[in-house]
């Protein structure tokens, strides 16, 4: 709370009224706008408490039926974090360190009230500061619960390596990762040998050392051996630690396991390669493709025909090639891309710059993938035109 023309609001508890709008005078005379709510009895205070938000509460310690010891209970049990100030021309020294041990923020005596706005000032920049401290906080909270979200989600597990003591610490995620009990210490660097398979130690411990004297940061796909026996499929990044003096003390660095990735990567490949030998026994042209209209897959056919290998499918802007014609080729690409089963007669372009008659349908399939099923109908349309 910045004291220039500040809003202040005040909840005071004074059963004196002089000595309330007194108080209430250095405050304006300080630089202060105030609202002051000015009670005495403990019911009213009570409901004050609940009904409104105060910047600050300002107690005598004498009043009915009611002391500051109370009123500062009422505060913490209602409101705990409004700074709470004593003020009291009666109470001893003995009584306001009580009442500053059990939580008040300070105390002023009425014959010295010159120390009042200096103590004000005080206690609202502590309570401001402790708002933002415990804001900091609860953002650190809310981003190291992102970054264990996001490390749970994509299997990922940060590590840490101290060379010279040679003390490395995991995250949870890479205990599970490696299927060892987080309640242990994770294994030093030189017990990494026992939990990788002899290829992937040699090439982690080359990189290490590379990383060690030159600052090298690396990243390796590696196979890490559980307890049981089950080999993981990890990827490994690391990166030199330095210290004030620019020297290598360690490394740090992520480790993600793919091994899921790579069993859906080796089913497709497996996949792929299983339809690619039932579709080059196929004697009509065949073409897969997605719903961006890049080349999946072709047959032996299509090459046959047009001259283009599958790599040159799957690589090339091949379509241009076939369809030369601007127009045209916009209109067979539209034809493709509306993922809608249909048929269309072209005329293509061959790798060797052969226009040929061809007919194409096109089928739509799960996942925005189409297949293409093509013949040559150069020699139909002859025969047509000859009967014409």
């Amino acid at each position: 709370m910045e004291e220039s023309n500040s809003l202040l609001n005040v909840l005071c508890l004074e059963d004196v009224l002089k000595d309330a709008e007194f108080l209430k005078e250095m405050l304006v005379d300080a630089g202060y706008q105030v609202k002051m709510d000015i009670v005495s009895e403990k019911k009213e205070y009570v409901d004050l408490l609940k009904e409104r938000n105060y910047d600050i509460i300002l107690a005598d310690n004498t009043l009915p039926r009611m002391d500051a010891f109370i009123a500062l209970k009422l505060a913490l049990e209602l409101k705990p974090e409004i700074p709470f100030i004593c003020v009291s021309g009666t109470i001893g020294e003995e009584k306001a360190v009580e009442l500053l041990k059990l939580g008040a923020s300070d105390y002023v005596l009425k014959n010295k009230l010159e120390r009042l706005i200096p103590k004000i000032k005080r206690a609202l920049n502590e309570h401001d500061l402790e708002i933002k401290v415990k804001q900091a906080e609860k953002e650190l909270m809310e981003n190291h619960k992102l970054l264990y979200d996001a490390q749970k989600l994509a299997n990922m597990g940060v590590w840490n390596w101290k060379a010279d003591i040679d003390c490395v610490t995991w995250t949870e995620a890479l205990y599970k990762i490696a299927g060892l009990d987080p309640k242990f210490p994770a294994p030093t660097y030189a017990q990494h040998s026992a939990i990788y398979t002899p290829q992937s130690w040699n090439l982690l411990n080359n990189a290490v050392e590379r990383a060690m004297k030159s600052g090298e940061h690396y990243e390796l796909e590696l196979e890490l051996i559980r307890p049981d026996g089950s080999i993981r499929n990890i990827i490994a990044f690391g990166g030199a630690k330095v210290d004030d003096k620019k020297q290598i003390i360690g490394l740090y660095g992520i480790v993600q396991d793919i091994t899921e990735f790579k069993k859906a990567q080796e089913e497709t490949i497996r996949q792929k390669e299983m339809l690619q030998r039932v579709i080059d026994h196929i004697p009509v042209m065949i073409t897969y493709f997605d719903k961006n209209r890049k080349i999946l897959l072709t047959n032996n056919e299509l090459e046959r025909v047009l001259g283009w290998t599958n790599e040159e499918w799957e690589t090339e802007n091949i379509f241009a090639k076939c369809y030369p014609e601007l127009e045209y080729f916009k209109e067979v690409l539209d034809f493709m891309g509306r993922g809608e089963t249909g048929w269309k007669d072209c005329k293509t372009t061959t790798k060797y710059g052969n226009l040929i008659d061809t007919s194409w349908t096109n089928v739509s399939l799960p996942d925005g993938v189409s297949m293409g099923i093509g013949q040559d109908i150069s020699e139909r349309k002859h025969f047509e035109n000859d009967l014409t």
